[in-house]
């Protein structure tokens, strides 16, 4: 998600050698490896997303991270890597770069948990210590609480690269909260998103496009049914 080696971090060396990943690659029934760009490869193609309607490109891909699926807990936990383009304060990360990668990774659990057509209702940071540039640091992502279309997590940014539990060398660099909200109430969940977008899956180009357009013309149904809005 200081910590790892001096120096900027290079893509041969970014993740070599954190004894964290070790623990977690080495429990394959526990953790799973989860990312956007894994778990739906053809969703995160960038000619793909154009024919979707895209005109930018991702926002924070330059920050690198990986991240697994705490399949007992139920939570996402990894590593972040911050380079040296991300500088805010000096030799240290910049505050609304640490608010992207906590926001994004908010985002990716709430789709594990709610499924996808989530959006972001409250963001709230506390910075506790600088995390300074080309470190590497661990992230956790937790569900606090679901009700209904709402979901509340809690997250942290951490120097422990070494154990899966923390001690008294653990230095806390952010803690965060998110209230995420299922904003299109029959969006695919999950596991529906997976049959369908999933690694093992053959769909062509031109069925994600009619599947797109399709849950879009739902969705469009549905803000005009008064009977399925949801205050919050």
């Amino acid at each position: 998600m200081s910590l790892f080696p001096s120096g900027q971090v290079t893509k041969n060396k970014r993740f070599h050698n954190i004894p964290l990943l070790d623990q977690i690659t080495s429990n394959t029934q526990r953790y799973s490896r989860s990312a956007f760009h894994l778990d739906f490869p053809i969703l995160s193609d960038t000619e793909i997303a154009k024919t979707l309607g895209s005109r930018g490109e991702q926002f924070g891909k330059d920050i690198k991270y990986r991240t697994f699926w705490d399949n007992e807990e139920q939570m996402l936990i990894g590593v972040v890597a911050f380079n040296n383009s991300m500088e805010g304060p000096p030799n240290s990360v910049h505050g609304g770069c640490i608010a992207t990668t906590v926001d994004s990774m908010f985002g990716w659990h709430s789709c594990k948990v709610l499924g996808f057509g989530n959006v972001t209702l409250n963001l709230n940071i506390n910075y506790k210590k600088f995390i300074k540039l080309g470190s590497i640091v661990r992230i956790e992502i937790r569900t606090v609480n679901i009700d209904g279309r709402k979901l509340l997590m809690s997250g942290r940014l951490t120097n422990n690269l070494t154990s899966l539990t923390d001690d008294e060398n653990t230095i806390v660099h952010t803690e965060a909260t998110a209230l995420f909200y299922k904003s299109i109430w029959n969006a695919w969940s999950y596991s529906q998103a997976y049959r369908l977008f999933g690694p093992q899956s053959n769909i062509t180009v031109e069925r994600v496009a009619e599947l797109i357009k399709s849950a879009n013309a739902q969705v469009k149904e549905a803000e005009q049914q008064p009977q399925l809005t949801s205050k919050l």
